[in-house]
């Protein structure tokens, strides 16, 4: 059956919404991984707004590898959207919808409209791909850039002559693809080769060379950064140890291309081998080149640098443009009946809904393997927003303690749904331990806090919840529940010398540093006196520039006691002292902090605000010591 421009239009719209349908159920279901958490904080998640200047130089600092396209736009996207994980996945989602429209038009340019609407289909159900469709990545925007730019090739080097706004965008998207990824030079130089040994030597298509030279000059200002990343990248252990043999390669990309049937990735080339002989159709036999070209210049790739691995298979992503095209010139071309295209694409989606709920999908898929053991970040941050006070500290579980590793820039997954999102601190407990080990865990992630938010699944409940309830209550005081419901229970806890309904007592010195609450509390039986103090700064240098003292005075000013620390040396954002006063003598005595200038010894005046007074010292408590 032959059917019109507009019917081939009509039947790539529900084709666009499966495409968009198979994005979206992602986009606030999987936790945040290692790489979304590193393009998350080179856009400024952890200090919004970066400006574009400051994302380049996050980008330098912390991943020369990458180029910067992608996170300038997502910072950009940010600013409009919001910080969560579903706003910032969207442009992931948007780029794989504009995806399966750009292999629609090249593989109509190709091979016809027919095969064109066949091409969009397998791209919109291919498995691999889509895990891309929502990531906080560049990968859905290389793709569909990539996609692009084969396209405007194919036409200027085998259509008919191109106006001015063809070239522009020739041009652009040569320049769109090194801004957004390394390997995007392996699709360029392909095409550069196929365009020396396979075009003819006309005029438009050395003007085709000009405009590759043209992108290429655009890119020239980055070009130092990312080689540096590169020789880096190329220079880890780790990387290289884990990289993938020639044969590896391509057995990993016949099992993802094919949706996890590699038996069916056979018949399909088999199928495109058939169509090819029987039909003798140039461009079939040129973009089959192309393709061939595409696979041995990964493989060759990977031989000298030793980058692709398991772990980064998604680094094989751009041969998916020519394998999808071929396979839908395979299935669709030379007239093929319209039952059997149906059928087949019945088979591929058959393949692509058992690869979705595979476990072995989850190999190829890089550090999001561990986001399966997290709990639902995101159902946490929903629930405590607007319950959460600022200087609370979340404290819950997690099945793998990779949620709290930091990673560049200082910062982990768990601090993402904490801080970006909440505006306040957290950390996750490993669900594994006990005794002594969860004892030393729990220390280290509560981090002297006196503010605890404590989170649990009750429909899940950890194997050492009762063992975690029995160290909180050792020290805090319930304060009620702030969530009570099927999904989630979050306990307040307060330092027993708090109290649960006492006000922070924070002060502003003139130096820029805040104390952000400050008590003591005095246990004569112990006969010791405990202080904690709550430090933060926006200006890192101050760490190197000042100290924090804390002293014991007596009535007419002397002091009798003192400990004096860096503030760089563990005393942000919490420092807890203990004083023993079983040799201080009977009388009247108050716990003070000072914050004095490392070098010259003067100090910085602070404002209490709440009440309104200024001094170069801060009173925390007054208390007597009797017989």
């Amino acid at each position: 059956m032959i059917l019109g421009r507009s019917s081939y239009w009509f039947l790539l719209m529900p084709v666009l919404l499966l495409a968009f349908a198979a994005g979206a159920v992602g986009l606030n279901a999987d936790p945040i991984w290692t790489d979304e958490l590193y393009s998350l904080s080179n856009i400024g998640a952890f200090d919004p707004p970066y400006s574009p200047g400051q994302i380049m130089d996050s980008l330098a600092e912390h991943s020369p590898q990458h180029s910067p396209l992608y996170f300038l736009l997502a910072g950009g996207w940010a600013q409009l959207t919001g910080w969560t994980q579903f706003a910032l996945r969207t442009l992931s989602a948007f780029a794989g919808l504009m995806l399966v429209a750009w292999m629609y038009r090249l593989a109509a340019d190709l091979f016809g409209r027919r095969v064109g609407v066949v091409a969009a289909c397998l791209m919109a159900t291919a498995v691999f791909p889509l895990v891309f469709f929502h990531e906080i990545r560049m990968y859905s925007l290389l793709l569909m850039i990539g996609a692009m730019h084969t396209c405007l090739y194919w036409r200027l080097a085998h259509g008919q002559p191109q106006g001015k706004l063809t070239w522009r965008l020739f041009v652009a998207t040569a320049a769109a693809l090194l801004y957004t990824h390394t390997f995007s030079t392996l699709l360029l130089a392909v095409l550069g080769v196929y365009h020396l040994l396979l075009t003819a030597k006309t005029r438009q298509n050395m003007q085709v060379i000009m405009a590759w030279l043209l992108g290429l000059l655009l890119f020239l200002p980055w070009l130092p950064v990312v080689y540096t990343g590169f020789l880096e990248e190329t220079n880890k252990l780790s990387t290289v140890s884990a990289s993938f043999t020639p044969d590896e390669l391509a057995r990993a990309f016949f099992y993802l291309s094919s949706n996890g049937v590699t038996a069916l990735f056979a018949v399909l080339v088999a199928l495109v081998a058939l169509r090819m002989w029987q039909s003798r159709e140039a461009t079939a036999l040129r973009f089959a080149a192309f393709g061939l070209l595409l696979l041995t210049a990964i493989v060759l790739a990977n031989h000298q640098f030793q980058l692709f691995g398991q772990y980064r298979s998604r680094y094989l992503l751009l041969l998916w443009i020519p394998g999808i095209a071929l396979f839908a010139y395979g299935i669709a071309a030379n007239g093929a009946r319209s039952t059997i295209v149906v059928l087949w694409l019945v088979l591929w989606g058959a393949a692509a809904y058992q690869f979705q709920r595979s476990s072995g999908l989850t190999d190829y898929v890089g550090g999001m393997v561990y986001a399966r053991w997290y709990p639902p970040l995101q159902d946490y941050v929903f629930q405590l927003q607007g319950k959460a006070r600022a200087h609370d500290h979340l404290i819950g579980f997690t099945g793998s303690d990779y949620l709290n590793s930091e990673r560049k820039h200082g910062k982990s997954a768990a601090d993402y749904y904490t801080q970006a999102l909440l505006h306040i601190d957290g950390a996750f407990l490993s669900t594994r331990l006990s005794g002594d080990e969860l004892l030393a865990d729990f220390n280290a992630k509560t981090d002297d806090n006196p503010y605890l938010l404590f989170a649990y699944e009750p429909r899940a409940r950890p194997a050492n919840l009762e063992e975690v309830l029995d160290l909180i209550r050792s020290e805090y005081s319930a304060c009620g529940s702030v969530i009570d419901n099927e999904s989630l229970r979050v306990e307040r806890f307060v330092h027993r010398p708090l109290g649960c309904d006492r006000d922070y007592e924070p002060v502003q010195f003139d130096i820029g540093l805040r104390m952000v609450d400050r008590y003591g509390a005095y246990e004569a039986d112990a006969e010791r006196l405990l202080i904690v103090t709550g430090w933060e700064t926006t200006e890192e240098s101050l760490l190197y520039e000042y100290n924090v003292s804390l002293q014991i005075i007596t009535s007419d000013g002397r002091n009798v006691m003192q400990t004096d620390q860096h503030l760089y040396a563990s005393v942000l954002k919490w420092y807890r002292v203990s004083f023993p006063t079983d040799e201080l003598p009977v009388g009247n005595y108050t716990a003070v902090a000072i914050v004095y200038d490392r070098e010259t010894g003067e100090r910085a005046s602070g404002l209490d605000q709440k009440s309104g007074e200024s001094s170069e010292m801060i009173p925390i408590l007054s208390f007597t010591v009797d017989d």
